[in-house]
């Protein structure tokens, strides 16, 4: 048996599918995105290769060759945790 999709059922599914994609980016555009430079504190070399991951580990990127970065982040108050393996770890306040 063949089913035939009726124009009310096609009216739905389309508007069902604009709707969850614009749920989708309303959820999107709640992201903030920290963006920034890593480089030695006594040269002022910038450092490529740096990691720097939110202490939560639900987010986490690492530097270019210039030491540019760039993370996107879903809340304002988190903790970062920025390591080489050229460095040793020291804990910021």
């Amino acid at each position: 048996m063949i089913s035939m999709i009726t124009p009310f059922k096609r009216f739905l599914y389309s508007t069902l599918t604009i709707l969850l994609c614009s749920m989708y980016v309303m959820a999107t555009d709640t992201l903030l995105v920290v963006r920034g430079y890593v480089y030695d504190a006594a040269d002022h070399i910038p450092l490529a290769n740096v990691n720097i991951v939110e202490t939560s580990m639900q987010a986490g990127t690492s530097t270019d060759v210039n030491g540019f970065f760039r993370l996107r982040l879903s809340s304002a108050n988190v903790r970062l945790r920025i390591t080489h393996v050229a460095y040793t770890d020291r804990k910021s306040v």
